[in-house]
């Protein structure tokens, strides 16, 4: 039998086996799926994004919608997905289980909070969990409060603070999480990597809408009858 290629590669200082990871979605939210794309061959996981439990997460359904050319071609997905909605230990003992179980790949943590104490807290607490590198994910979308996902990637400063807040508390790789949604992506950027961040993720959701309801007046996608 032949040998196997050698796929591994290195970013950020970390070792991985292949340079496939699962992204940070639905079904990087628990263990149980991320251990299957372990054993089939996945190197690494973006982990579900995970938030203090300050408000509860509820995710609704449906919250994806395609986008068709046409009505022949499928170019996109519209989605409301949020972080994700399993209690924050939950989440940390899931982590803690997938380095115990496979050691060799690569976890790194998506965390999100609202305010410097916020930031610190969910690095610490990944950190200490076994997370290999910590991605901030200043670009969800789905956020209507100043100071959080796409709101936090829209101003430069706060990307600024918000990195230097979780570099000051973990020496571990941080890799901000960059939001389509601006006029230019680079200032942001290189605003984290003022802040220490070591790299950059793109892209997170692009806004748009897949269509109108004309029956009930309400977006395709919506919570409760509204956008």
């Amino acid at each position: 039998m032949k040998n196997k290629i050698d796929l591994s590669i290195e970013f950020c200082g970390v070792k991985f086996k292949n340079p496939f990871l699962l992204s940070s979605s639905p079904v990087s939210n628990s263990a149980e799926m991320v251990g299957r794309a372990f054993d089939a061959g996945w190197a690494g996981v973006a982990y579900k994004t995970v938030v203090t439990d300050r408000l509860p997460i509820i995710h609704p359904s449906p919250r994806m919608k395609d986008y068709s050319y046409q009505d022949e071609r499928l170019i996109g997905l519209q989605n409301v997905e949020q972080t994700s909605d399993r209690g924050l230990q939950a989440n940390l003992r899931d982590m803690k289980y997938l380095k115990k179980n496979w050691p060799d790949h690569i976890v790194m943590a998506s965390i999100m909070g609202f305010s410097n104490q916020e930031w610190a807290d969910l690095a610490i607490a990944v950190t200490e969990a076994g997370a290999d590198i910590i991605e901030l994910n200043f670009s969800c979308p789905h956020m209507t409060v100043e100071g959080a996902g796409a709101k936090v990637g829209q101003a430069e400063h706060l990307v600024q603070q918000f990195t230097e807040t979780v570099r000051k508390v973990t020496n571990l790789p941080l890799v901000a999480k960059m939001t389509p949604n601006i006029t230019d992506m680079n200032v942001p950027a290189l605003y984290a990597k003022k802040g220490g961040a070591n790299a950059i993720s793109a892209i997170n959701t692009v806004k748009g809408l897949s269509g109108v309801d004309i029956n009930i007046l309400a977006p395709n996608l919506n919570v409760f009858g509204k956008g």
